[in-house]
């Protein structure tokens, strides 16, 4: 496998380890090119799947303009922000 796809399916490893046998709170944030944009979290501890990723270097933000989607943006950036401190991940 190549880098990037070798990434791609460590990514999905990843979100599959935090997702797959659990139970999730889903919320629809927004719709980009008719795809439902969500929020995923963990429904006992209420941790954002997301952000875990995130700062743990699996993900990276997508800019949103949205006002009503400013404070989850910038806590995302807060924890991509704390991975490339970290190197964490690839």
């Amino acid at each position: 496998m190549c880098g990037q796809e070798e990434d791609l399916q460590l990514t999905i490893h990843e979100f599959s380890v935090e997702v797959l046998n659990k139970q999730c709170l889903l919320n629809a944030e927004y719709k980009n090119v008719g795809v439902d944009c969500v929020t995923l979290c963990h429904v006992e501890s209420k941790d954002d799947i997301a952000q875990l990723l995130i700062s743990e270097g699996w993900l990276l933000v997508e800019t949103r303009r949205e006002k009503r989607l400013a404070k989850l943006v910038s806590q995302y950036q807060k924890a991509q922000e704390k991975a490339k401190e970290g190197r964490v991940s690839s």
